[in-house]
């Protein structure tokens, strides 16, 4: 009898494993993806700049938009979820040799109260002003929103590999914090 029980127990627990595994699967093949459109309306709200290109794709399992922008700092390609639209993936292409002027980072800051996307420094500035605080070799770089203003948050691995995360203001340079692992 407690044979029967325990293989019956088995049999339930694999079968409700089963369920639950091809539940999940299915669910993101029901869920609607947003447009190319939706894609590019929800880029161009939070960063500046042309979208030149919109596909979409399949990487490791993920259903993802590639959008290409330009902008006054360069060229970027922006991966984004297909079906919420967030951010998951910002990488700088190409860095354009002419910067803006002091006026003109200054106009894009004083609209909406750091709201707008325009006149941000660009990823090499912020890697170098990480660097300068922080001796070490850079590893990775976001840009996140918060309250309004984007802010940079790089990490970089010392010699002896400590790893200081370094969170700089993307309108203004000014380092925000300086924080490590123990």
């Amino acid at each position: 009898m407690n044979k029967k029980l325990t293989f019956f127990l088995i049999g339930l627990l694999i079968t409700v494993l089963v369920a639950v595994g091809a539940r999940q699967i299915f669910a993101n093949k029901h869920r609607e993806t947003l447009t190319a459109d939706q894609i590019e309306n929800k880029i161009e709200k939070k960063y500046p700049g042309e979208v030149k290109s919109i596909r979409f794709s399949e990487e490791s399992g993920e259903d993802l938009y590639t959008v290409e922008l330009q902008n006054q700092t360069g060229s970027y390609e922006i991966k984004a979820d297909a079906y919420s639209g967030e951010v998951v993936q910002l990488t700088q292409v190409k860095e354009k040799a002419a910067k803006p002027t002091t006026d003109q980072a200054a106009k894009g800051n004083e609209q909406a109260g750091h709201k707008t996307k325009q006149g941000i420094i660009s990823l090499d500035k912020a890697k170098k002003i990480a660097l300068s605080k922080v001796k070490g070799r850079f590893d990775s770089i976001d840009l996140e929103e918060e309250e309004g203003t984007l802010i940079y948050e790089l990490e970089v691995e010392t010699d002896k590999n400590q790893e200081y995360t370094i969170r700089v203001n993307a309108y203004t340079g000014e380092v925000l914090s300086v924080s490590w692992e123990d």
